[in-house]
């Protein structure tokens, strides 16, 4: 399995009036194709700044990310930042409008993500019609149809109630599966990063430094839903929750 990205001594300063604030440092480690990878650390401790250097929104400070040819990143937020005025299938399309992408083969390939996650039948219809986990869906198919094969997920489900996470989940982690991409997934939850991740990093508090890392290994690896009721689920779940200091 080759890397889709390697970073290598990650480093990220904030500079105030009076100091300098180090929030990530020597951060390394290889991101390997088709993984699911959770970053996992007490809050404030640099997972998001991680996340939005990967995906360029904010500059390194030292370190090198080195990727993959022919990798090309998409970004699900928290909230699913759907047009209310827009319809679902113009949405769906938003990204490739700005980057001017719309094609025939594009509009095709929204419409069978859609069929194939059951929202075809709202395509014509507004964001106020759909539930939170349908719209967090139509989020990551607006991010699909960009056709990344590395998908940035932050803190996907924190806008929704614990029923519809939980279902959403399995949702995601089908579709990210399914669609055959690599994804890094940023979560308080420890509980969804078992479930859900074959690599979980665990950070130490800021400055940030990589804990301990660890590979998910389940008896019979399938939906999260399914691997919650796993033997080893909560053996890895009591790990990482000893390994974090919640002391920010």
């Amino acid at each position: 399995m080759k890397n889709i990205l390697s970073i290598k001594n990650l480093r990220k300063t904030y500079h105030t009036k009076n100091d300098e604030i180090v929030a990530v440092e020597n951060f390394s480690y290889d991101f390997k194709e088709g993984n699911i990878i959770a970053i996992v650390g007490p809050s404030g401790c640099g997972k998001s700044t991680i996340l939005n250097i990967i995906g360029n929104l904010i500059n390194k400070s030292d370190g090198e990310l080195i990727f993959n040819d022919d990798c090309k990143i998409g970004y699900m937020l928290q909230e699913d930042c759907l047009f209310p005025f827009r319809t679902i299938i113009k949405n769906c399309l938003l990204g490739l409008e700005i980057k001017k992408e719309i094609s025939s083969k594009n509009i095709n390939y929204a419409n069978q993500l859609l069929k194939k996650y059951g929202l075809y039948d709202f395509k014509n219809k507004y964001p106020n019609t759909l539930s939170g986990g349908m719209k967090q869906r139509v989020a990551l198919i607006r991010t699909l149809v960009c056709n990344p094969n590395l998908i940035l997920l932050d803190e996907p489900f924190s806008a929704i109630d614990y029923q519809t996470r939980l279902l959403l989940s399995d949702d995601i982690y089908k579709i990210i599966k399914e669609e055959n991409k690599t994804a890094i997934l940023i979560t308080h939850n420890i509980e969804e990063a078992v479930a859900l991740a074959d690599n979980i990093i665990v950070l130490s508090n800021r400055p940030s430094k990589i804990k301990n890392i660890y590979t998910i290994n389940l008896f019979d690896k399938s939906i999260p839903s399914i691997n919650r009721r796993d033997k080893n689920f909560n053996y890895y779940c009591d790990l990482i929750w000893k390994d974090i200091d919640f002391n920010v």
